[in-house]
C-alpha cells in the first residue's frame, strides 16, 4: 500500500493574465518505506509539491490520501493532527531553536502529544540522539554545534514522533561534501531501521544517486 497518494493535484496562483499553474494534474503514489527524490529546475514546482505533501498548502484541486484514508483538506484542525501524527520535517537551514539544547530541540514535536507519557518521550529523544551520533552533544545549543551536527539534531527531531513520512527540503544544501555524505548515510539508515518514507526536494546529485524512486518535475508536470 502507498503511504501517501496524490490524485489529480493542481495548484494555481493568481488569476487572468497573472495566473500561474505551479502543478498540473499530478498523480503520484509514494510507496511505504520509500527513499524518493523530487528534482527539477527552479520554478518546476518542487517547493509547491513538498508543501502539499507536508499538508502545509491546500491544492486548488485534487485529493490527498494517507494510506487508504482520504484527507479532509478544508478542516484546519484535522490537517494539523495529520501533520502531527504522520509527518516529520527536515529543513535546509535546520530550523533549530537557538535557546534550546539538542535534547530540548528534539523534544519539541512531543510537547503537545498527550498520547505519550513523559518517560517514553525522554526515552525516544535519548535513543534518537544516540542513533544520529550525538551522545556527547545532547546538552549543547545550536551555536555550539557544526552544520552537520545541527542537521543530525533536525533528523532526530523529525523522527521523534514516529511519523510514516519525513519530508526533507534540500537537507544537504548548507553542508560540505563530507558532511553531506554522512547525513545521507544517516537518513538511509533511519529509512531502513524506522521503516519510514523519506521524500526529498533536492538539487544534490549525491542525494538523487541514492534514491529508490525519482520524480522529475518540469513546468509543474512530472516527466515520464
Amino acid at each position: 500500500m502507498a503511504v501517501m497518494r496524490l490524485e489529480n493535484i493542481t495548484m494555481t496562483y493568481g488569476e487572468g493574465n497573472s495566473r500561474v499553474d505551479a502543478l498540473k494534474n499530478i498523480n503520484l503514489e509514494i510507496p511505504n518505506k520509500s527513499f524518493l527524490t523530487i528534482s527539477g529546475p527552479s520554478g518546476s514546482g518542487k517547493s509547491t509539491m513538498l508543501n502539499i505533501l507536508g499538508l502545509l498548502t491546500k491544492p486548488t484541486a485534487g485529493s490527498i490520501y494517507l494510506g487508504d484514508k482520504k484527507l479532509v483538506l478544508d478542516d484546519f484542525d484535522k490537517m494539523s493532527d495529520y501533520r502531527l501524527f504522520n509527518i516529520g520535517f527536515i529543513f535546509q537551514s535546520f530550523n533549530l531553536v537557538p535557546v534550546l539544547n539538542a535534547k530540548e530541540n528534539v523534544m519539541l514535536p512531543l510537547m503537545i502529544r498527550q498520547d505519550i507519557d513523559e518517560k517514553e518521550k525522554a526515552d525516544r529523544v535519548e535513543m534518537l540522539l544516540l542513533e544520529v551520533g550525538l551522545k556527547d552533544h545532547i546538552l549543547k545549543k545550536p551555536d555550539e554545534l557544526s552544520g552537520g551536527q545541527k542537521q543530525r539534531v533536525a533528523i532526530a527531531r523529525a523522527l521523534v514522533g514516529k511519523p510514516t513520512i519525513v519530508l526533507a527540503d534540500e537537507p544537504t544544501a548548507n553542508l560540505d561534501s563530507e558532511n553531506s555524505e554522512n547525513i545521507i548515510d544517516i537518513m538511509q539508515k533511519m529509512n531502513r531501521d524506522h521503516k519510514v518514507a523519506f521524500i526529498f526536494s533536492t538539487h544534490d546529485p549525491r542525494v538523487v544517486k541514492h534514491a529508490l524512486q525519482k520524480v522529475e518535475l518540469k513546468d509543474g508536470e512530472i516527466l515520464k
